[in-house]
């Protein structure tokens, strides 16, 4: 499956112009209504417009949206949280100090780091920290290490001690932007639209949307 993406706020006020949405609509096959009432609950967000089975088809919508001065590309689906996964960390000296799964260690300076976005899956939780020139970084609940990064103050519980971790990240990453959207499932379905049921099983989708407004390089291509 392969969604064909749109920057909303490309076009800030058109989706009332009735002349410009059956232009769209004649151009990229989409119902007018469907198309206006997409747009207007996007209202500036990045979303899917549409879905098609091939990427070619998706791409040849994603043209004529583009011909018609939308912002517009391709999200192919896939399955998993993107990012190289983080076991355990700490914050010491303006590094970030990570030990990674499967790829050893690394150290990353926090000014680098200019994102931090947050969101939840099947009730995971999960944080990804980005920046210019860097691997994506993936901070997972299922799979970090809270031994060495815990709070013993805490309460014992998987989600306190994530929480813990975003904390930290926050208050180590000065920087970054934070960006909890995807902790909502009434925010994720406003990204993926009617089409995609449950946000859940869709969310790289969101995330590579929102990954690309911030400007990080899209982690599927």
């Amino acid at each position: 499956m392969y969604a064909v993406t749109v920057q909303a706020d490309a076009v800030a006020g058109a989706p009332a112009d009735g002349d410009w949405i059956r232009m769209v609509s004649r151009r990229s096959g989409l119902a007018e209504y469907e198309l206006r009432t997409r747009l207007r609950v996007l209202d500036g967000w990045p979303g899917v417009l549409a879905t098609r089975a091939s990427e070619a088809s998706a791409g040849t919508m994603a043209d004529a949206l583009r011909a018609c001065g939308l912002s517009a590309w391709v999200t192919p689906h896939f399955t998993e949280t993107p990012g190289l996964y983080v076991l355990s960390f700490i914050a010491e000296g303006g590094l970030l100090k990570l030990e990674l799964a499967h790829r050893g260690r690394l150290e990353v300076p926090v000014e680098n780091i200019r994102g931090l976005l947050h969101g939840t899956r099947f009730d995971g939780h999960f944080l990804l920290a980005y920046g210019s020139d860097l691997p994506l970084l993936s901070f997972q609940g299922g799979i970090l290490r809270y031994a060495t990064i815990g709070d013993p103050n805490v309460d014992p519980t998987r989600v306190a001690h994530f929480k813990h971790v975003v904390k930290t990240l926050r208050q180590a990453c000065p920087l970054a932007t934070y960006d909890q959207r995807l902790c909502r499932r009434m925010y994720k379905s406003r990204l993926l639209g009617p089409m995609l049921r449950p946000p859940d099983l869709y969310l790289d989708v969101a995330i590579a949307m929102l990954l690309r407004r911030s400007g990080h390089a899209s982690p599927y291509r």
